[in-house]
């Protein structure tokens, strides 16, 4: 697989349900039970209160007593909370609670970071004259979230929402390499075996341990002839790796300029992590 140039399959990442009932075959990896409290959630924040519960399960397309256990579950977690029945309001109920605002919290966070990221990868994309990509780690992934191409750049033109295995890329690596060794055999566990079947996991962790060592997880022709990459993680505390950035070019590039491209990912990041709150 092209380092940085080629998406997974996504539909077998988003397979859907069906709506006719409990027994219905559930996509590969999902769990049935999740993606019922998931959809009593959503449920519940459109304004639907659950008040009459054979209305709300046949909405749901699950049993009454099953729907009990979930509105239980969910308010033991603090996800919701009853509606007060009164004389002048006996809606009763539920809604939703402030431990799902709690939960948003990550995804604000997340916000403020690809907010704070785009000015600067672009900035980085044309002082550079390639493209430039900030990703996450999702389980043993990398999802990409931003990006910036320069003008005239068409060596990696990777969209938003693109997810890669995460040892595969410059970008998933430096992700790996800035977790703890424990994390990172954890995160490459989560892959299917489609996904690893071409590669030893002793070999990821010594390439990890050399990245590691470096600061910069270097790619240069190793899945595509003629394009490199560099990326570097962004760490406001050891081992807990926000986000990575990276660079993707002509190979050539990183062959006769790696400290112009490794000084403009160092500035890039620090100035990325200068205004990021916390």
């Amino acid at each position: 697989m092209p380092a940085d140039t080629t998406p997974t399959n996504a539909s077998s990442m988003n397979a859907t349900t069906t709506n006719s009932n409990e027994t219905a075959t559930p996509p590969e990896h999902s769990v049935p039970a999740v993606q019922r409290a998931i959809r009593l959630l959503r449920y519940i924040g459109s304004g639907r209160s659950c008040r009459n519960l054979t209305s709300a399960a046949a909405d749901l397309a699950i049993n009454r007593t099953t729907l009990m256990r979930l509105l239980a579950t969910l308010k033991d977690e603090g996800l919701i909370a009853t509606i007060p029945s009164t004389t002048s309001n006996s809606q009763g109920g539920y809604r939703l609670s402030w431990g799902v605002l709690e939960l948003s919290q990550g995804m604000n966070q997340q916000q403020a970071l690809l907010d704070q990221a785009q000015p600067v990868l672009e900035q980085l994309a044309e002082q550079c004259g390639m493209s430039a990509y900030l990703a996450v780690a999702d389980g043993g992934y990398s999802l990409y979230l931003a990006r910036a191409i320069a003008r005239g750049s068409l060596v990696s033109n990777l969209s938003t929402g693109t997810r890669l295995p995460l040892y595969r890329t410059s970008v998933g690596r430096a992700l790996l390499a800035a977790m703890t060794v424990e994390e990172a055999s954890q995160r490459l566990q989560q892959l299917p075996p489609e996904h690893t079947a071409d590669i030893a996991p002793t070999q990821v962790l010594d390439e990890l341990t050399r990245d590691r060592a470096a600061g910069l997880s270097w790619s240069l022709g190793r899945y595509e002839a003629n394009v490199g990459s560099c990326a570097i993680a962004l760490c406001p505390q050891a081992n807990q790796p926000i986000a990575a950035i990276n660079l993707v070019g002509p190979g050539q590039r990183f062959v006769d300029q790696p400290e112009d491209v490794a000084d403009a990912l160092r500035r890039a990041a620090a100035e990325i992590l200068a205004v990021i709150p916390g």
